[in-house]
């Protein structure tokens, strides 16, 4: 026995939960060469593969009460199928000082209706008439013109979709009245905020249609001769994603701008806010990427380094297209949507050192500030610069470290994220530009430095 432990167990029965998650795949493809092109072989791929995703939680109890409201039971479970069928190919059109290749790549995905059963004690219940998502058919194609062996141009359009998680289908829709905890807070003008009476709808929605996305990308690699092992990449994408499966959960709300989910009833003085999961909304994504690349070894080892620049010119939120405009949230976001907003740009460095199965690694990131403002109180946001650590060492021949036959192609890493325990900072300031005490901190010990020290190895 602990004494300072938990010893509810020596009082009464313990109240247990569990979940299984089990994926099955049977998957299979072929691939070929064709010689019908002067240029060079004709590469094909073809494939099907059959899968099938299966949940099951379990719980002691059904239902809790208490000062933080009431969980439903988790007694459920959930299985779905599905098949695809798949092909790729690369054609190479001409091949000399320069060359033209093309890819096209198609794929049928079919999935079936979910059986779901809830139980309650010894009493199940199958969930009836539940939609399945159907079959979808996606597509891709994309060129790659090389006008001189240091230059090479890339352009594709490709199609995407996502079938809704079970998760988002079988959870069973209830309502509950907010309280203090996990309800809605209404911002005042002069920066504080008040709690407000709630209705909550939640729960899985059965009606969900997959998400859909369409994605466009032109760029360029340039290898200059003149500067060896270094390689500069840029790039330019748009992607417009259709029924983004989400749930929108304000917890801060602006009574004179309230968010697409949120509704005030007047007859009885409470807020009603739905957060079910649902097809919310489409995003018109638009940006940048600049990349430098560069590689060389020595007597000393082996050094790669790569910065990128990732910058957003678009990011374009429709909630709800019925009777929503698009918002723009890059850099600055209002209470019109309930999306976080989107830094403008952001930067990434990786350093990496390699010698005789040793690797060290350093991974630098920062992102521009952001704001966000309502009811007349402006946040602004500078994010940590992250720094990630990994240092691995593999038992290889003609490392540092003698490897045993049966040792070899084992590793052993150290990883250190947030090596600074670095935190963003919020600076909260009201109309007048008077600055305010912030109302939570930034600080989080779930943003801490994490260590983790991990063995991999095969037999």
């Amino acid at each position: 026995v602990n004494p300072f432990g938990d010893f509810s167990a020596y009082i009464r029965d313990a109240l247990n939960a569990g979940s299984v998650n089990e994926q099955t795949r049977f998957g299979g493809l072929v691939r070929g060469r064709f010689g019908l092109f002067p240029a060079g072989d004709m590469r094909v791929l073809l494939g099907a593969s059959h899968q099938t995703t299966s949940l099951d939680s379990v719980t002691d109890f059904q239902v809790l009460t208490g000062p933080i409201g009431s969980v439903s039971s988790l007694d459920t479970s959930a299985k779905r199928a599905n098949k695809a069928v798949y092909a790729e190919a690369l054609v190479p059109v001409y091949e000399n000082r320069q060359s033209l290749d093309f890819s096209f790549s198609a794929r049928w995905d079919s999935y079936d209706a979910p059986d779901v059963t809830y139980r309650e004690g010894d009493v199940s219940e199958e969930a009836q008439d539940l939609p399945a998502p159907g079959s979808h058919s996606t597509w891709g194609v994309g060129a790659i013109y090389t006008p001189h062996p240091s230059t090479r141009i890339r352009m594709s359009r490709q199609t995407a979709f996502v079938a809704p998680q079970l998760n988002q289908l079988l959870l069973r829709t209830s309502q509950r009245t907010a309280s203090g905890f996990g309800g809605l807070l209404v911002q005042q003008p002069n920066g504080s905020l008040l709690f407000a009476s709630a209705l909550i709808n939640e729960g899985g929605n059965p009606e969900l249609r997959p998400e859909t996305a369409y994605t466009s990308n032109v760029g360029f690699d340039v290898s200059p001769a003149s500067l060896a092992g270094i390689t500069l990449k840029s790039s330019w994408s748009r992607t417009r994603y259709e029924d983004r499966i989400t749930r929108l959960v304000n917890t801060i709300i602006d009574p004179e701008n309230l968010p697409s989910n949120t509704w005030y009833l007047e007859d009885q003085d409470i807020y009603f806010q739905e957060r079910r999961w649902i097809n919310a909304s489409v995003v018109l994504r638009e940006g940048l990427d600049h990349e430098v690349h560069f590689s060389r070894e020595t007597d000393i080892g082996g050094f790669d380094a790569q910065v990128r620049y990732s910058r957003t010119l678009r990011y374009d939120v429709t909630v709800d297209p019925a009777v929503d405009e698009p918002a723009s949230i890059v850099r600055v976001a209002t209470a019109n949507t309930p999306l976080a907003v989107v830094s403008p740009s952001a930067t990434n460095a990786l350093l990496t050192w390699r010698h005789r199965g040793l690797e060290l690694g350093v991974d630098i990131e920062k992102r521009a500030k952001t704001t966000t403002t309502r009811a007349g109180v402006t946040g602004v946001y500078t994010p940590p610069t992250v720094v990630d650590l990994r240092l691995t060492y593999s038992f290889t021949p003609g490392g540092f470290l003698p490897a045993p036959v049966w040792s070899e192609g084992s590793r052993v890493t150290l990883a250190v994220n947030n090596l600074t325990s670095s935190y963003g900072e919020t600076r909260v300031s009201n109309a007048d530009g008077e600055v305010l005490e912030q109302q939570s901190p930034d600080r989080s010990p779930l943003y801490g430095r994490v260590f983790n020290l991990s063995l991999h190895t095969s037999f």
